[in-house]
């Protein structure tokens, strides 16, 4: 039974593997954060050479180090994934425990120790506080507060609309580009698009390729806010290790496994009963219909205890919905068989409200031969309506003496209609994590966007009512 099982775990984590390498692979410098400090001793002189550990609760990954002869530490591709917990026990000092330490995507976290004379068996602990100010980089970024996605309902789960919430940002300007947000002036589709610090920028095309008209344009690939464990935006004086966007770089961090199991499923639903009629639609005594369904779920958790962990999620997103479009003017059946009848051609040549009659002022016999039938063309259309010319019934009757001398137009009748839509939209993400204190740390990631819209016309009525 143990062999069964180990058989089965290392083809799981084998999958995952290939998954992540024929994807993305992410080494440790990409979406992650930095940690560093001064070490003092209680007069302010600098303690070289002391050694410094750092422990992540929520994998048990331990890292240490030793401080400069200027008494500096740091701790650089740190995982955006739990709190961290600082210890240091030089000789002659009281052992100090700072924890709670957070760190943040693209940003480095400034945490100074003083120590205090004392006996390493004594131990002063310190809770950390959030850090006020940036003291250790000049650039200028924001991180979106990830109640955003946790707590809010999201019309468009896709994170190019948390661009938005940034000050100096607004949205595309509207030209159909769906090149994603303006952000301090510069045009829409200037910024870079990274995940887990590798690119995600649509290239050739500026953030153009999304799949359905509910995505806002930006990055490449949409990602499920369940993948999502930082979002932060860059919009003033990035270091040049990011390059490549002129108004703003954004860096999403996926979620990663830890060694308890985490997870959640979700279902958003929206139907028509609880969304208004269209005005268009209540003036013409159309029916809307709308609905949508959003839904999906995360799991992840360790592989190996303290190694070895996975995240995965996938939502699926799926909208079935009309509106109404019209009024305008449309052919009717009666319109095709008063011109097959030859009615047309004779009301034409001799009718008193005619072409002839009302332009030259007599008739004339077979000026409009021609329009004694439809043609080849307007038959082949006509033969295959639902697909290429659909025509609307009407309860009028075309007639050469038809009020108002234009028998044409009288025939023709106002239409309002429906256009249908149906999209399904599949977003997931995979995130594989392997590290030790002994071995080089290393992430893998996929994640991965399909889907398919499609329009559709009913056939064309007179009132038309959707249910």
């Amino acid at each position: 039974m143990a062999y069964a099982f180990r058989n089965i775990l290392s083809r799981f984590v084998l999958v995952l593997g290939v998954l992540a390498l024929l994807t993305t692979i992410v080494w440790a410098q990409a979406g992650t954060g930095e940690l560093t400090g001064l070490v003092a001793d209680p007069s302010g002189a600098v303690v070289a050479n002391a050694q410094v550990t750092l422990t992540n609760s929520a994998t048990g990954d331990k890292r240490t180090t030793v401080t400069t002869p200027a008494g500096v530490y740091r701790f650089s591709a740190l995982p955006i994934v739990g709190t961290y917990t600082l210890e240091i026990a030089p000789k002659g000092f009281k052992a100090v425990k700072i924890a709670n330490l957070v760190m943040s995507v693209g940003t480095t976290v400034t945490q100074d120790v003083k120590l205090e004379v004392g006996t390493g068996s004594e131990q002063v602990t310190v809770e950390a506080g959030a850090e006020v100010i940036q003291t250790s980089e000049s650039s200028l970024s924001q991180l979106v507060d990830r109640r955003i996605w946790q707590q809010m309902p999201l019309q468009v789960r896709n994170q190019n609309s948390f661009i938005e919430l940034v000050a100096g940002a607004v949205p595309q300007d509207g030209s159909g580009t769906n090149r994603g947000a303006e952000v301090n002036g510069t045009r829409s589709g200037a910024g870079s698009y990274l995940v887990e610090g590798t690119d995600n920028n649509e290239q050739g095309q500026a953030g153009r390729g999304q799949i359905s008209p509910y995505d806002k344009g930006g990055a490449s690939t949409s990602i499920s806010p369940d993948a999502i464990q930082e979002y932060r935006v860059i919009t003033n004086t990035y270091s040049a290790e990011y390059g490549k966007g002129g108004g703003f770089i954004t860096d999403t961090v996926l979620r990663s496994g830890t060694n308890s199991w985490h997870g959640s499923a979700f279902e958003y639903n929206r139907i028509q009963d609880f969304t208004a009629q269209d005005f268009f639609s209540n003036r013409s005594g159309l029916i809307d219909h709308l609905v949508r369904n959003q839904f999906g779920g995360s799991l992840g958790g360790p592989i190996v205890k303290d190694k070895t962990f996975w995240f995965g999620t996938g939502e699926l997103h799926r909208v079935r919905q009309s509106n109404p479009y019209g009024p305008f003017t449309v052919t009717t059946q009666q319109f095709t068989d008063f011109i097959r009848s030859g009615a047309f051609q004779q009301w034409n040549e001799a009718d008193p409200n005619g072409f002839c009659m009302r332009y030259t002022g007599s008739t004339c016999p077979g000026a409009f031969a021609q329009s004694a039938g439809l043609g080849p063309i307007a038959g082949i259309l006509l033969g295959s309506p639902a697909q290429h010319f659909p025509l609307a019934n009407s309860s009028i009757t075309c007639s050469p003496t038809c009020a108002g001398g234009n028998a044409m137009f009288r025939c023709t009748t106002p239409l309002h209609s429906t256009i249908r839509k149906r999209l399904t939209r599949l977003v997931g993400a995979l995130k594989l994590t392997i590290g030790s204190a002994r071995k080089t740390r290393s992430m893998g990631s996929t994640y991965f966007r399909t889907g398919r819209t499609r329009n559709s016309s009913p056939a064309v009525t007179t009132p038309l009512v959707r249910h």
